[in-house]
């Protein structure tokens, strides 16, 4: 569900992604994002519905390192057909120079807000440092 507002941000970037099993994008058939969302409807009046979102976007990673600290079972990647993590991914930034994280995380807003004002007031904030951890 929450799968669209991640593709329709890639897309004001002219990144066409689609998804791939239940959490994952993929662009050009290598994986960009992986990400868990839970949706609560709230209170039976109608109050308090929530949506909570979290995941990964490679936009500049360096994959050296995923390489490093990833280390999936072997017989997964035969069965994806790959040699490595490092081959099944994408940098974002390799197809669109313009990419950065303050860039996408207002298409990614902007998509959030596009999807869900017309069920009503869409209350968003910023979480502070603090609430994060």
């Amino acid at each position: 569900m929450n799968n669209d507002i991640l593709i329709s941000a890639l897309d004001s970037f002219g990144i066409e992604a689609e998804p791939s099993g239940r959490n994952d994008l993929v662009v050009q058939g290598r994986k960009v994002s992986g990400s868990a969302y839970k949706l609560k409807l709230g209170k039976k009046d109608g109050s308090l519905p929530l949506s909570l979102h979290h995941g990964t976007m490679l936009l500049d990673l360096e994959l050296d390192a995923l390489g490093k600290y990833l280390n999936p079972n072997k017989k997964k990647l035969i069965s994806k057909g790959v040699d490595s993590v490092i081959s099944r991914v994408l940098n974002l930034k390799e197809l669109n120079s313009e990419i950065d994280h303050e860039k996408f995380s207002q298409a990614l807003s902007d998509a959030f807000i596009k999807k869900w004002e017309g069920y009503g007031e869409v209350n968003y904030r910023v979480l502070t440092e603090n609430e994060l951890k």
